[in-house]
């Protein structure tokens, strides 16, 4: 019986390392990413306006809103790759006439993310951007 065990434990290790291993990205240990922040020559309350919407128009849960801090916690949808993603987002006064949004993901319970994160961000931004473009606040 012992020889079985250790041949089914040789087996899991083996799988687990491909897997990490063929991953896109191996998510930290605080199961976070962040990327640097992207600035844009907005007000900071229009920033979190636009977040707000580009956030909505994502389908994420936006659970908590501070306006005082400029800040959006949402949450991403499932997926088949990912089970709950945490985004936070900020929009901060980076100088007199731009905003820096900084965008901070958070995914518990997994160990890989298979690259959801960085699709997470970068739908983020790209919205953001098409919003900031048309110029309009629904």
């Amino acid at each position: 019986m012992p020889k079985y065990s250790t041949y089914f434990m040789m087996i899991s290790l083996s799988i687990m390392s491909f897997i990490v291993g063929c991953s896109p990205m191996v998510v930290k240990d605080t199961g976070t990413t962040e990327r640097p922040a992207k600035v844009y020559d907005l007000s900071p309350e229009k920033a979190y306006a636009l977040s707000i919407q580009a956030a909505s128009s994502l389908s994420w849960k936006v659970e908590f809103t501070d306006a005082d801090k400029k800040k959006i916690v949402a949450y991403a949808p499932r997926s088949f790759a990912t089970y709950t993603v945490k985004i936070t987002i900020t929009a901060l006064r980076y100088s007199e006439t731009q905003t820096q949004i900084d965008l901070k993901c958070i995914l518990k319970g997994q160990i890989v993310d298979w690259g959801r994160l960085d699709e997470i961000i970068n739908d983020f931004y790209a919205e953001f951007d098409q919003l900031v473009a048309r110029g309009s606040i629904r």
